[in-house]
């Protein structure tokens, strides 16, 4: 008679796989392993808005212009654009990743960040910041794994505020995150004045995508185990 224990181990084992086959949702941590630094960009020399715009994910920033921020004297810049210095290291799944970051201020807030760049209008006092973001992942090698995109809230506390934190929304994916959603946080310490350079002291939060292959060895990992298991308890697998 074959071992029931056996029996639900290998019943486990094929929905996962079956599952992984058919690209069904994976849900996978996010976590922030190396230092990171957001420095501010020129947004159109830096090809940042250009790669937003290419993304398709936000039409409604950019067919409204929303990344402009109107009646601005000439003194200030009227887009805000950050990117990371490089990239960074971080796990998704647990397998190590390095992640290059762009974002886009929208003007659908008139945030203090305005305030700590010199500008003297006394209408820029929100504390809440919407961004929309690009997050491109590789492997430690350097092989693409995919972009996610997320539409970010930023709570800036006040006018010279020494942090702030972030609250992304993920809103699509490509390649290895393909429909890509989820949510992940955002600390962002020590906000000079002016904000040119911001460091990310933690990042962290989940992502589910349609066909997400990150981890690769889940699959392997539970053939094992099977095989183990089973030869350990005299069935077969």
């Amino acid at each position: 008679m074959k071992n029931p224990s056996i029996s639900l181990v290998a019943a486990a084992a094929m929905a996962f796989i079956f599952g992984q086959a058919h690209g069904e949702p994976s849900c996978k941590a996010i976590t922030q392993t190396g230092a990171a630094t957001l420095s501010s960009q020129d947004c159109y020399a830096s090809g940042i808005l250009g790669k937003l715009y290419a993304s398709g994910q936000f039409p409604d920033i950019f067919a409204a212009k929303k990344y402009v921020f109107q009646g601005l004297p000439s003194f200030v810049q009227n887009t805000v654009c950050f990117a990371s210095d490089g990239s960074f290291t971080a796990t998704i799944g647990g397998v190590p990743v390095t992640i290059q970051a762009f974002s886009v201020w929208t003007n659908s807030t008139k945030p203090v960040i305005f305030s700590l760049r010199g500008l003297t209008d006394t209408t820029y006092t929100d504390t809440l910041g919407e961004v929309i973001s690009l997050f491109i992942v590789t492997d430690p090698t350097g092989k693409y794994n995919g972009k996610i995109f997320s539409r970010d809230i930023i709570d800036l506390g006040h006018a010279g505020a020494a942090s702030a934190k972030g609250e992304n929304a993920v809103v699509g994916g490509t390649k290895n995150f393909s429909g890509a959603k989820g949510t992940f946080k955002m600390q962002l310490d020590a906000v000079p004045t002016p904000p040119a350079t911001v460091p990310i002291s933690k990042l962290n939060g989940v992502i589910c995508a349609d066909k997400n292959s990150l981890p690769s060895k889940p699959v392997e990992i539970c053939r094992l185990s099977l095989r183990t298991y089973a030869l350990r308890h005299g069935g077969v697998a």
